[in-house]
């Protein structure tokens, strides 16, 4: 985890559209999707930040979370 990481302040919402899902939110910041690969926006490799401010050429988005059906998955690589 890089320094000054905010690990507090998240909560986590179910909506009752789109199947469901349990957006994940933060009172402090908005998620940010920072490409740190070149190519069509569909082909590049994405950084996710939470941040008060854009961090730079970055896109604004949410974050969906959804009960897993089997197993849990508790960090990506």
């Amino acid at each position: 985890m890089p320094a000054n990481s905010t690990v507090t302040g998240f909560s986590r919402e179910r909506s009752e559209s789109f199947g469901a899902p349990v957006y994940l939110y933060s009172s402090l910041s908005s998620w940010w999707l920072c490409p740190v690969s070149e190519g069509e926006p569909r082909e590049r490799t994405y950084q996710i930040f939470a941040s008060n401010a854009n961090p730079g050429d970055c896109y604004n988005t949410q974050i969906r979370t959804y009960t897993p059906g089997a197993g849990h998955v508790w960090q990506y690589a």
